[in-house]
């Protein structure tokens, strides 16, 4: 009876995943029914397509019996004649904030499996996510009361990770294997009860499904109309404008349900479980219906702010001790905590013209001197009359005005002469301090270091 992995795979690598002769692909490989089932019939296609093929095993080394299974996963790949690769992760990690010690072993597993599919030169890693494993995955996040966006499940393609097998049951896969006569790899730690999927998958799941037989296919149809409508949504806010950053106006014009979609593309590329956090999504609606300030903790070291009047996410960054440094002219400095570098020279006329917040600027050698200047952190009593401004004001209600983030105001280089603030590269110019376009002056350009 011929496999129904075949054509499935056929399809998939022709439809989803382009797979061309001479290319190489990895399966993640557990030596379990289901990667065993996947190797099986991956060995089969990458003959067929004239395709290189790699076995890669993940220890995570989190129970005596691990590195075990790893030696029978690499059996099994040697009776099929599959080249075989195991990567050994560090058993002393612990759980990273905002993540269960399930999330975190999954993200550094995928994180593993990426790093060897580029030691290997391979196109794609491919794992056995089955029908089963989608119908538990809607099920975990329904019961975590995920919003409709989480209930699109498992993606078939997730950057270089693909998922082949989603449309075919665990009873599928298992009759692959069982025709094989191959022995799958017993790994204990999926029957414990005290892992939420496991209770789902032997209890819950047949419980339920023993009531509805077609349970697993209409949650399959569930999650791939959710992902639909999820695509869709992305597609309508990119074109209206509202992605990368959005104006805080325009998000109050949302519906609820739109802007939590809308943190979560956001979110989706630095911080994705900053996009999922409920307890963030609500502040930040509670925020703009108030319409005052904008910010909140979006959890694992993130925060949502509304710099410049649209929404942002930036890592918080940890505070700044006060610094000060001495640049002689001409000269080249570089200040760590700014995270940039300053480079004076002395010109007869400018380059090009540079506006007021740009990155380099001219200034009065009549005033500047020829010793040397200070670049240093903001100080308490700081004061300067912007460039075209009306008088002397705090640099603190500057900054503020500026819509500088407050975790960024600290490491901000100020340009002084003496006690004087001359220059604040990106946002403020002193009154007085610029030279002309076509007058001689010393010539600041910052970079990033």
């Amino acid at each position: 009876m011929p496999s129904p992995l075949d054509p499935a795979l056929e399809q998939f690598f022709s439809e989803h995943a382009p797979l061309a002769p001479g290319e190489r692909f990895v399966v993640a490989f557990s030596g379990g029914p289901d990667s065993l089932a996947l190797l099986l019939a991956a060995d089969r296609l990458a003959r067929r397509r004239g395709c290189g093929l790699v076995a890669v095993h993940v220890d995570h080394r989190a129970d005596p019996g691990s590195s075990g299974r790893a030696l029978l996963a690499e059996a099994l790949a040697r009776a099929i004649e599959v080249p075989f690769a195991c990567v050994d992760l560090d058993r002393t990690a612990t759980a990273e904030p905002g993540q269960s010690r399930e999330a975190t072993a999954r993200r550094r597993r995928y994180a593993a499996l990426e790093a060897e599919r580029t030691r290997q030169g391979a196109r794609w890693v491919a794992t056995a996510h089955h029908a089963d494993d989608q119908a538990e995955t809607l099920l975990l996040r329904l019961a975590q009361g995920s919003a409709w966006a989480g209930l699109a499940g498992i993606r078939r393609r997730t950057g270089s990770v693909v998922r082949p097998l989603l449309d075919l049951s665990r009873s599928a896969l298992a009759r692959e294997v069982a025709a094989s006569g191959l022995p799958p790899v017993d790994d204990p730690t999926n029957r414990d009860p005290a892992v939420r999927r496991n209770a789902l998958r032997h209890r819950l799941l047949p419980f339920l499904a023993a009531r509805e037989p077609e349970l697993v296919e209409r949650l399959g149809r569930a999650a791939g109309a959710a992902a639909a409508a999820g695509a869709a949504l992305s597609r309508r806010l990119r074109e209206a404008g509202l992605l990368p950053e959005p104006s805080l106006d325009d998000l109050r014009e949302l519906a609820p349900v739109v802007r939590q979609e809308l943190y979560r593309l956001l979110a989706s590329g630095s911080a994705p479980l900053a996009g999922r956090r409920a307890a963030a999504a609500a502040e930040l609606d509670r925020q703009l219906a108030a319409g005052g300030r904008i910010g909140c903790d979006a959890g694992g070291g993130w925060r949502w702010s509304g710099a410049g009047g649209r929404l942002q996410l930036a890592r918080v960054r940890e505070p700044v001790a006060p610094f000060s440094y001495t640049l002689t002219l001409p000269g080249e400095l570089r200040i760590p905590e700014a995270g940039v570098s300053f480079r004076t020279a002395f010109r007869d006329r400018a380059r090009d013209e540079a506006g007021t917040a740009s990155r380099r600027v001219r200034l009065r050698p009549e005033r500047l001197g020829e010793g040397s200047l200070s670049i240093r952190s903001r100080r308490a009593g700081d004061r300067l009359r912007p460039e075209g401004g009306p008088g002397r004001r705090k640099l603190k209600e500057l900054l503020i005005d500026r819509k500088i983030p407050p975790f960024d105001r600290d490491r901000l280089p100020l340009v002084c002469v003496g006690e004087a603030v001359v220059w604040i590269p990106g946002v403020v110019l002193a009154e007085g301090w610029r030279a002309g376009s076509r007058d001689p002056a010393w010539e600041m350009e910052v970079r990033e270091a």
